[in-house]
C-alpha cells in the first residue's frame, strides 16, 4: 500500500517504486520541492542519490540568483521612481540655493 496518493495513481500495478525530493532553497528560506519518482525494477544508488542533491543544489543557486537579481532590479527601479519624483520636485519649485 502507497501512502502517498499520486505516486499510488503513477504506480498502480508497479511491482516497485522509489520516491526522492530535492529541496530548493534560497538561503534558509525554502522555495520548493522537486518530486522525482521511479517505477520499476531499477532503484536508486548512492550515486544516482548524490547527483541528483547536485542537481538539486544547482537548481536551488540558479532559483536563488534570479531571486536575487530580481530584488535588486526591484530596488533600483524604486530608487529611479523614487529620482524622478524629487527632480519633477525640483524643477516644479524651483532649484534649491537659486533664485
Amino acid at each position: 500500500m502507497c501512502a502517498c496518493e499520486r505516486m499510488a495513481a503513477t504506480c498502480a500495478g508497479a511491482r516497485q517504486a522509489a520516491h526522492f525530493s530535492l529541496p530548493i532553497e534560497a538561503g534558509d528560506l525554502r522555495l520548493g520541492v522537486v518530486n522525482l519518482l521511479c517505477v520499476g525494477e531499477q532503484r536508486l544508488s548512492d550515486e544516482d542519490r548524490d547527483l541528483l542533491a547536485g542537481i538539486g543544489a544547482q537548481i536551488s543557486e540558479v532559483v536563488s540568483n534570479a531571486w536575487l537579481r530580481l530584488s535588486w532590479l526591484g530596488k533600483a527601479r524604486q530608487a529611479l521612481l523614487e529620482s524622478l519624483v524629487d527632480a519633477r520636485r525640483m524643477s516644479a519649485g524651483g532649484w534649491p540655493g537659486i533664485a
